[in-house]
């Protein structure tokens, strides 16, 4: 699994760096070996009123399936990064259930009784 990480606005120090690949580590561990890469886009975005938002994006590509891609935004860096996090890790365990479930289903239909 790569992780790559990029700042956009923000300056992504060694902590920080270091605090996304660890939080991903959590995050992915069961799923390691059915995801490819990790891109992380971290970025300052103004708000409405005009308030320093942090953006954490992240782009997944599991191995033999799909590219899942999401953002989550928060007043700090941190937050933004363990929300994605979480929002990432539930949207690929889903898409392994999904394709477990319908091997499984396939395999049924498909093998004799």
């Amino acid at each position: 699994m790569r992780i790559d990480i990029r700042g956009r606005g923000i300056t992504v120090t060694r902590e920080l760096h270091d605090y996304i690949r660890r939080r991903l580590g959590f995050a992915f561990d069961r799923f390691a070996d059915r995801i490819a890469w990790i891109f992380v886009w971290v970025r300052n975005a103004n708000t409405r009123n005009d308030d320093l938002a942090t953006v954490c994006r992240m782009a997944i590509r599991l191995k033999q399936s799909k590219l899942l891609v999401l953002e989550n935004r928060a007043s700090e860096p941190r937050t933004a990064i363990d929300r994605a996090a979480q929002r990432a890790a539930c949207s690929v365990r889903n898409e392994v259930n999904r394709k477990y479930d319908l091997h499984h289903v396939m395999r049924r239909l498909l093998l004799p009784m």
